[in-house]
């Protein structure tokens, strides 16, 4: 058995092999030292015929102990191999997540220096909000899920420091259900409010976000919608990541949306997600 513990096929079955062997010999020399010396009658048919279910009862002896500890080995290469894709999968996650995460802080720090000059104190009211956001995501986003209710804080905070820097953009955050016992991988919303961000027009500086939220037993609900902006395509490279992202999280089980009205000026992004409560 110490060598099936080890993985050394080779060894178990020669070793086997020469176990069987001679229990096979041991048998034959006792039976001829019964005839040569004890006159016993030795007949070679009839030590055939003995010898070939004592072959099969040394293989059931033998396979008793190798099948308990085969079935073992099994059992620990497949918990084994399920472990490693779980690992995987959550640095896959952790990879994407560290992709999206990134993005709106430089953007965030280089508007900040550009206002520290020329307007100090909203630059510094700026670091504040900024530093909530950190907070969040130094440690919050550690966490394989957060409450719905520490996101949407979170979302706002975001939403609060845009307006900071654009005092003529709006935004808007609505919530129905139960948003204090709902749980949800950190910042998975953020890619869809950013994008809705980034698609109004620059030169239109009244643009609005009108982010909607809804939990209930079945089902989270994200509607986004952008005014005074330009299409919003699910093609988008940070889309694909996110849409990977969910892809892993959710198992494919999830629906997402894009719709684009050209003449209102006006985008809406709509993501469906299974609702996992405590």
């Amino acid at each position: 058995p110490k060598y099936l513990l080890k993985r050394k096929y080779a060894q178990y079955l020669l070793s086997i092999s020469a176990i069987i062997l001679l229990a096979i010999f041991s048998q034959d020399l006792i039976e001829y030292i019964a005839h040569a010396y004890w006159g016993l009658p030795y007949e070679y048919l009839l030590i055939f015929i003995s010898n070939l279910p004592a072959l099969f009862v040394n293989l059931m002896c033998l396979g008793g102990i190798s099948i308990p500890i085969s079935l073992r080995n099994w059992i620990l290469y497949k918990k084994m191999v399920s472990q490693l894709d779980k690992d995987k999968t959550y640095s896959v996650v952790e990879q994407l997540k560290e992709q999206v995460n990134p993005t709106f802080l430089f953007e965030i720090l280089n508007r900040t220096g550009v206002l520290a000059r020329s307007e100090p104190d909203r630059a510094s009211d700026m670091l504040m909000k900024l530093s909530l956001l950190l907070r969040y995501q130094l440690y919050d986003c550690n966490r394989e899920k957060v409450l719905l209710i520490s996101e949407i804080t979170f979302l706002r905070n975001y939403l609060e420091l845009e307006q900071k820097y654009s005092p003529d953009f709006e935004f808007s955050i609505d919530t129905q259900g139960d948003i204090y016992r709902t749980f949800i991988p950190p910042l998975l919303f953020l890619t869809f409010i950013q994008n809705a961000i980034r698609s109004i027009d620059p030169n239109n500086k009244k643009g609005s976000v009108e982010v909607n939220i809804t939990a209930n037993e079945d089902e989270i609900a994200l509607v986004c919608k952008a005014k005074n902006g330009s299409e919003i395509a699910l093609s988008d490279a940070e889309y694909e990541r996110a849409i990977q992202r969910l892809g892993i999280l959710y198992n494919n089980d999830y629906t997402l949306s894009a719709s684009n009205d050209k003449e209102a000026k006006e985008s809406l992004v709509s993501l469906k997600l299974k609702n996992s409560r405590i």
